[in-house]
């Protein structure tokens, strides 16, 4: 039987690590595969989206790529299973692919934010604060990786361990800094899965659809469970005796992050492969009502509007009183809503690709001069 040491010196993280990042890249690259269909042969309208998701795909390959070589190299063993010469060659590799991993889970919240300002049409404020959040964490990101090859001099002294002449900032800047970064991802994942509920659950449509196109819109709150648990594992990067075992698990949970938040955003815009696979109306309802040809009352103009609500205003001009004015939106938006909510030929009217149908009724009383 191998004694203690022998099983020390065997322990490798890398026969988890491997398996599961590519198992992931393959899983995602399905769903954007998917996603892509729909948009370039279905729809036929591919967006800025589909690009940036398209872009995190290449990242995750790489990542997934850079952390294989770094495996082969020795990473996720015990660095005193490991000569010198593999051990820097481990952790160079490693580092090497920290950018394109941390990037590859930026660039999908940039891709949920476009899809739901340009579906939901929210007021402008609200593009705003979507875009501004995401814009920041993005910055935050930026900063973990201009801190991790800032913190020593010279550079290579990250991973050149027999540099002993180098100078280097505690270890614990870049934690430090990099969970409140995480922490702030975290927090826009669990924003851009909030938000569609907040504004589905406001239009005039069956419980059924509400909650299907929320859950939908929404998957990005399991990346938010992912980001907050990854944030517990970035104090192993001060273990430096250790260092190649004690961060494979940061690596992982990145892999799965971005995996998550990925495949996430792909899912709202395959509703009409869903309908030609199952042959049946994805997301629709007891009401036999086509769900993505129903009234969706959403903002117009920029401006907000109460979706499937009343709006009751009264306007005083002079000793004229407009009262009672009631304003009920139908839209159809063929260049958004269509993208996720899919499209159908049963349907009692049809509408023009790329045109918007409207009715507006509006009903204005006037009082009588005295």
């Amino acid at each position: 039987m191998p004694t203690t040491d022998e099983e020390y010196l065997s322990e490798s993280r890398g026969p988890v690590l491997l398996p599961t990042m590519w198992t992931l890249a393959a899983l995602t690259t399905v769903f954007v595969a998917a996603r892509i269909f729909v948009r370039v042969w279905m729809v036929r309208r591919p967006g800025i989206d589909d690009g940036l998701i398209i872009m995190a795909l290449v990242l995750i390959y790489l990542y997934a790529g850079l952390s294989t070589a770094a495996v082969s190299a020795g990473y996720g063993k015990h660095s005193a299973a490991l000569e010198v010469p593999d051990m820097e060659n481990a952790i160079m590799l490693s580092i090497a692919g920290y950018a394109p991993g941390v990037f590859s889970f930026v660039l999908p919240k940039f891709a949920v934010v476009w899809l739901l300002t340009h579906t939901l049409n929210p007021p402008h404020r609200t593009r705003l604060a979507l875009w501004s959040l995401t814009g920041l964490s993005a910055v935050l990101i930026l900063g973990c990786v201009i801190i991790l090859f800032a913190q020593c001099q010279p550079s290579r002294a990250l991973w050149t361990v027999t540099l002993t002449t180098a100078k280097c900032w505690s270890p614990w800047v870049l934690i430090d800094y990099a969970i409140v970064a995480g922490s702030i991802s975290a927090m826009v994942d669990l924003v851009l899965a909030i938000y569609p509920a907040t504004v589905l659950w406001q239009l005039q449509m069956h419980w059924k659809k509400k909650l299907a196109l929320s859950i939908a819109l929404g998957l990005g709150a399991v990346a938010c469970v992912v980001a907050i648990y990854k944030c517990t594992q970035l104090p192993s990067l001060s273990d430096k005796s250790d260092y190649t075992f004690h961060t494979a698990d940061l690596i992982l949970w990145t892999c799965i992050e971005s995996s998550m938040i990925t495949m996430a955003a792909c899912i709202p815009v395959l509703a009409p492969l869903v309908d030609l696979v199952l042959g049946r109306r994805a997301l629709s309802s007891k009401d036999h009502t086509p769900y993505y040809h129903n009234s969706y009352p959403l903002s117009s103009g920029g401006h907000h509007s109460e979706a499937g609500t009343r709006l009751h205003n009264t306007v005083n001009r002079g000793k004229n009183h407009m009262q009672d004015a009631a304003l009920d939106v139908t839209r159809e938006d063929a260049s958004s809503q269509e993208n996720i909510l899919g499209s159908g030929s049963n349907t009692p009217y049809k509408t023009e690709q790329g045109r918007i149908r409207r009715t507006d009724v509006v009903t204005v009383q006037f009082e009588p001069n005295e």
